[in-house]
């Protein structure tokens, strides 16, 4: 009898304990999947969060694209890993950059392109995942002395000389943000991802690119 039921009491502790592990991994992967609501999510989260860090196989790094800039070398204490596209997979004077903000948790997307020798015109899109907000910030150029400038006024006229409508303004954040960054990253993730660079999942957009330079700039 005490042999049975010793048997017995083993059993039901493996058991609970089996149940108890189980448990704690369905919780702790609803609260993963809970977190991650937009292919933005995925991004940020897919990398460790410490600084320093020396990365090996993180999906980022299976963006065949991107090569990740060893910044935490010069600057240990700070807390960020950044990436940017090499250049065989852009266009001739294009260069598209993502950095990683652990404590901030946010993502930039830098993406600029550059005319001559010394201009260049940058739009930049920073992605807050607390608030799931995706911000168009508005859009800065380097001129010819290679000073970069953000004020209205210059940043028109840069724009006319360089022949960019507001229709092409318009059309770069689809460009740098869908048909390269969802998309090289849906590519380089497969199955593990989640969303499509057609189904990015659910967060707002702010665009303070127009805004900023006004409805009748070209005029």
């Amino acid at each position: 009898m005490q042999k049975a039921s010793r048997k017995k009491m083993i059993f039901i502790i493996t058991f609970s304990v089996i149940l108890v592990i189980t448990l704690l991994f369905v919780t702790w992967k609803g609260f993963q999947r809970m977190k991650v609501q937009n292919i933005f999510d995925e991004i940020y989260y897919a990398e460790p969060k410490s600084a320093g860090h020396s990365l090996t196989a993180t999906r980022i790094t299976k963006m065949q694209t991107l090569v990740h800039r060893q910044e935490q070398d010069r600057y240990p204490l700070e807390d960020r890993s950044m990436f940017h596209y090499a250049p065989d997979n852009l266009k001739t004077g294009e260069a598209l950059g993502i950095t990683v903000y652990f404590k901030q948790q946010a993502l930039d997307i830098t993406y600029t392109i550059t005319f001559g020798e010394n201009q260049s015109l940058q739009l930049n899109a920073r992605y807050d995942v607390s608030q799931r907000e995706l911000t168009y910030n508005p859009v800065s150029v380097t001129n010819q002395e290679g000073v970069s400038v953000t004020e209205a006024e210059a940043v028109q006229q840069f724009l006319r000389e360089h022949e960019i409508t507001s229709e092409m303004l318009s059309r770069y954040p689809q460009y740098y943000l869908v048909d390269k960054l969802a998309t090289d990253w849906c590519a380089g993730n497969g199955d593990a991802s989640r969303f499509t660079a057609q189904e990015r999942g659910d967060f707002t957009i702010q665009d303070h690119i127009s805004s900023e330079l006004g409805a009748d700039w070209q005029r």
